[in-house]
């Protein structure tokens, strides 16, 4: 899963086909396949690890008192599945 941290607004954006603005609009992101993206404006290209999100989502958190963890990143520049505009 790909978002977006707007530098300017601080607002993180989960990007999807149409494309998604960050609450000030400067930052901006859709995908134009099932995995490649381009974003736009002062961003950071955030991921989130697909299975180890679903696998934190299906486990019960009742014991975990800040939740369950599961593996996020900064996306780095020379990504090939994102063109940063």
């Amino acid at each position: 899963m790909k978002l977006i941290y707007c530098l300017e607004c601080g607002d993180v954006v989960a990007l999807r086909a149409a494309r998604r603005s960050c609450l000030c609009g400067q930052s901006s992101g859709y995908y134009t396949t099932w995995i490649d993206a381009v974003v736009t404006g002062p961003c950071t290209p955030l991921g989130f690890d697909n299975r180890s999100f679903t696998k934190a989502l299906k486990k019960p958190n009742g014991k975990a008192p800040l939740g369950m963890e599961f593996t996020a990143f900064v996306i780095p520049d020379n990504c090939p599945t994102l063109e940063h505009r």
